[in-house]
């Protein structure tokens, strides 16, 4: 009897170290490949409600309404660089940049107590599940038109978002 209970347990064994091993290298590659995990990827977008491009007198204005919606909650994920183009003019907001242009931040009553804000190194930051409204005084007068705004994420490799917003004349 003791010996049926020996093969049991060494069958039930290897079929649980085999099950660790898929699961693991479907989830993470730690068997063979190189590594990965998807969910530590910050990933920001950005709502249509509360985000618009405007003049007051002769200043512009970028109003972006953020949410992180992936990654670590451990530290924020951050916009380092924004980007504004059309046909004729591009502006690059690095992370000194937005600092000096954030003029105001309105955060989601829910998210008062977890970290959003700015500074030179990060440039806008904000953490997991956060949403705020970034209000920015744009360094440059911009003309009406149609104008691309593109955000980076030093995480990903590519932009992380970008949207087309008009300009009007009001």
């Amino acid at each position: 009897m003791s010996k049926a209970y020996t093969v049991a347990a060494a069958i039930f064994s290897l079929i649980v170290i085999i099950l660790i091993l898929v699961v693991g290298q479907v989830s993470y590659g730690n068997v063979v490949g190189p590594l990965f995990n998807n969910s530590k990827k910050p990933k920001i977008i950005v709502c249509p409600e509360n985000t618009e491009l405007y003049n007051i007198g002769n200043f512009t204005f970028l109003k972006l309404n953020i949410t992180d919606i992936d990654g670590p909650d451990a530290y924020p994920a951050s916009v380092t660089m924004i980007v504004i183009k059309n046909s004729t003019f591009t502006l690059i907001l690095n992370t000194e940049a937005l600092s000096k242009s954030v003029v105001n931040i309105t955060k989601a009553p829910w998210d008062l107590k977890k970290a959003v804000g700015y500074n030179d190194y990060s440039g806008i930051y904000l953490c997991l599940g956060t949403d705020a409204v970034f209000t920015l005084k744009l360094p440059a007068h911009l003309y009406p038109g149609s104008y691309e705004v593109i955000l980076y994420v030093p995480a990903l490799p590519h932009a992380d978002y970008s949207t087309t917003l008009t300009l009007s004349d009001h």
